[in-house]
């Protein structure tokens, strides 16, 4: 279902959803050699400045994919709301 058709609540179970199938993936071994590789083809730790602006929002855009994998990781669970 599309996002802007569901309810606060199925967008808060699909965001949790989603944060539990990103931990089982990435805290297993294989998962964590892929989120390392993708750290280092991403340029994450190092910095992305280029004076070309093209390359700079490419480097970028590849490093904001693994920080969005990171903050699906250290998400906390969404907390229930009374009466669940």
């Amino acid at each position: 279902m599309k996002a802007y058709l569901m309810n606060e609540d199925e967008l808060i179970e699909n965001r949790q959803r989603l944060i539990d199938a990103a931990k089982e993936i990435f805290n297993m071994p294989a998962g964590e050699i892929v989120l390392d590789q993708l750290k280092q083809k991403s340029g994450f730790n190092i910095s992305n400045f280029s004076s070309d602006a093209l390359e700079m929002a490419y480097r970028e855009g590849q490093r904001s994919v693994v920080l969005y994998i990171i903050d699906l990781l250290t998400d906390k669970k969404v907390p229930q709301t009374e009466g669940e």
